[in-house]
């Protein structure tokens, strides 16, 4: 399930700070069910995550829930046990790594 929904509606950001690239794995849900699905599962192979929800007040919009991992540890881990599919995606990682 976590792979499926990355390959198709996750994404990888690399964030500069202080000259190094930072990652960080979010995917976006507006179902309140999916996201805390995904963070259980997720904090059940050991990959710690962070689920918060940002109420937009735009008329008829959902309230839009992230499930992030953060930092180094965690975004190796979640490569590594999740293998992506998604070449732009595992471009971007691979770019990351290289970075370093």
């Amino acid at each position: 399930m976590i792979k499926g929904v990355f390959d198709i509606d996750g994404s990888l950001y690399l964030e500069n700070k202080n000259g190094k690239l930072y990652p960080r794995v979010e995917f976006k849900t507006v179902s309140s069910i999916l996201s805390e699905q995904m963070k259980n599962i997720l904090n059940s192979l050991d990959i710690r995550t962070t689920k918060y929800g940002l109420f937009r007040e735009e008329k008829n919009w959902n309230t839009l829930y992230t499930v992030a991992i953060r930092g180094d540890k965690m975004t190796n881990k979640f490569f590594k046990k999740i293998n992506p599919a998604n070449p732009k995606h595992n471009l971007k990682f691979n770019k990351y790594r290289g970075s370093s």
